[in-house]
């Protein structure tokens, strides 16, 4: 079911918001899963919102779940597929952890894949959902709050190599290309304020985070630097990673995508599964670099 024709959702957004639904349920061309004018007619909705002053987010009933949602944010639409319709990274997450896991969302958003992980951890598990912007941080405590998740927390600020504060750098086009880098963030109109930076080993007390460990690390082209922040964790607990490999953002970092690769190798990660195959795995020689998508890499004796 398409976000549009779920009622739930619907009656729960501003009437401007439930209008664009309409014309989504009128115009959608479901095989395709697109809406026809439905880009440009979200971005006048959204103008006219922060012209008017309108109310800017929302609390959305979505797969058993309340999740608060920032309705200028044009990846809010991701959101309602992440947490309410199957996924490929949806599915891996459920078919990683049990009660009492521990769930690492680094560059949560909106923090779907964190909602989800909370109930199957359950309160003797742990999530920890890593968020430097200030507004999708707030927004996910109260999801937190309002599923009553008391084993969730949200750390507001970015994983990297070192700790400090650092430009960030969100385009108008959706919070979910942000980042650190401003030749793939910023390359279009943008927002730019300053986030603090922190090394994961030294930003959670990950000795004692209970259970199994699952990560999940979307950074938009911190993938590498957040990686090696984290590397007495990932040598001394071997979490399952699921991450995005980017070729385009790896660049604008400075780097290239094997860099993130060939690290995750020397830390102990030998084999690598596509996400529409997993847990079927791959060694690393056999892994595709030119092309964006998400991975998950297995640590080396661990097989999905």
């Amino acid at each position: 079911m398409h976000w549009f024709d779920n009622p739930s959702i619907t009656r729960s957004l501003p009437p401007l918001y439930r209008a664009y639904a309409w014309y989504s349920r009128v115009m959608a061309d479901r095989p395709r899963s697109i809406v026809r004018g439905g880009s440009a007619l979200l971005s006048v909705v959204i103008a006219i919102t922060k012209t008017l002053r309108l109310t800017s987010e929302a609390a959305v009933p979505i797969g058993g779940l309340t999740v608060f949602i920032d309705l200028c944010d044009r990846r809010m639409l991701w959101v309602f597929g992440e947490v309410g319709a199957p996924s490929h990274e949806g599915r891996i997450v459920r078919a990683c952890l049990n009660q009492g896991d521990t769930f690492l969302d680094i560059g949560a958003n909106h923090g779907s894949y964190a909602l989800l992980a909370a109930p199957l951890v359950g309160p003797s598990g742990r999530v920890a959902a890593f968020e430097p912007q200030p507004r999708l941080a707030s927004l996910l405590r109260r999801s937190f709050e309002a599923n009553r998740f008391l084993h969730a927390t949200v750390y507001e600020m970015a994983c990297a190599a070192t700790t400090g504060e650092y430009p960030f750098y969100v385009p108008s086009a959706g919070s979910g290309s942000a980042g650190l880098y401003e030749q793939f963030s910023a390359s279009t109109d943008h927002r730019r304020f300053t986030v603090k930076t922190a090394r994961l080993d030294d930003a959670i007390d990950w000795e004692r985070l209970p259970g199994r460990i699952v990560v999940k690390l979307d950074v938009e082209g911190s993938e590498l630097t957040a990686l090696q922040g984290a590397e007495r964790l990932l040598r001394a607990r071997r979490p399952i990673i699921i991450f995005e490999l980017n070729p385009l953002s790896a660049e604008a970092a400075g780097g290239h995508a094997d860099q993130v690769l060939t690290f995750l190798a020397s830390v102990g990660y030998a084999r690598f599964a596509e996400i529409e195959t997993f847990p079927d795995s791959v060694p690393l020689d056999r892994v595709d670099r030119t092309r964006l998508r998400n991975l998950v890499a297995l640590p080396n004796g661990v097989h999905g």
